[in-house]
């Protein structure tokens, strides 16, 4: 059997208002947090609003940290098995969701708020990822001549739902006036359907969470090269934010870089 290299798991996360929107609707974290068996994980949450201006800013602020605090809670006993993380990571979401939604029953001006929300929790190689919304998650790979990029997450719009349905190309969607409109939300219905996916990280590996602000940008063969050449996770948030700044930054720009760095010490876990 191959032997596995010793990993440290690096991460940060950067957020920019952008070039054109008064306020920044989208919030990011990424955080560490030791577990009473002695691990450490790697928290990260990604979310970007809808409404108006202080709805969004304010629905994302306040999915993250509900959804933030339940995970918290979970991990002081770590699930057992992948039907255990996916309920864990579904429960945080319908969490947030419901703070969201009696949130936007309090006052008439924040009627219409919501926002996407994707969780994010790396312990040892194992990324879980779970996600409402047209957020993206990547898996960035090295490579010599071309580094490859796989996005880990669908897309929850009116448009990709088509594409899968086999209504509209591929092709027909990048002009479909309805391109941008969200199919799921968090804190628009009673109930909310997540998506929860797992992947294990080898060493060099680096995961990507993303608003559509920097997809809006950067295409996947640029987001690898940049995530892929940066020499830390940090280095690889504020290029992505100048990248799509210099490009017009039409919307609001978050990113959260986790990297599976060769250590010589076997799970270790640093903030970038």
């Amino acid at each position: 059997m191959p032997v596995r290299k010793p990993i440290a798991l690096q991460y940060a996360q950067r957020s920019d208002r952008g070039r054109v929107r008064r306020s920044n609707d989208d919030t990011s974290v990424a955080e560490e947090i030791s577990l009473t068996d002695g691990r450490c994980a790697v928290l990260a949450a990604i979310a970007d609003g809808i409404g108006s201006s202080r709805a969004g800013a304010d629905a994302s602020r306040l999915a993250v940290s509900t959804a933030l605090d339940y995970l918290r809670a979970g991990l002081r006993q770590p699930p057992r098995d992948e039907r255990h993380w996916s309920a864990l990571l579904t429960a945080a979401l319908r969490q947030a969701n419901t703070a969201v939604l009696n949130h936007s029953h309090m006052e008439p001006r924040l009627n219409g708020m919501g926002t996407t929300l994707m969780l994010t929790v790396v312990l040892g190689r194992r990324a879980r990822i779970a996600h409402i919304g047209d957020s993206r998650a990547y898996l960035v790979r090295p490579a010599i001549r071309r580094p490859q990029i796989l996005q880990l997450t669908a897309e929850h719009t009116i448009v990709a739902d088509l594409v899968g349905d086999g209504v509209i190309s591929y092709a027909e969607a990048g002009a479909h006036p309805q391109r941008h409109e969200l199919s799921r939300a968090v804190g628009v219905d009673g109930e909310v359907q997540a998506e929860v996916t797992a992947r294990t990280l080898r060493a060099n590996e680096r995961l990507l969470l993303c608003t559509d602000g920097l997809t809006l940008h950067l295409s996947d063969t640029e987001l690898a090269r940049t995530v892929a050449d940066a020499p830390t996770p940090q280095a690889a948030c504020a290029r992505l934010i100048d990248l799509a700044n210099g490009r017009g930054g039409r919307d609001n720009i978050s990113a959260v870089v986790i990297a599976a760095a060769p250590s010589a010490t076997p799970e270790a876990t640093s903030a970038s």
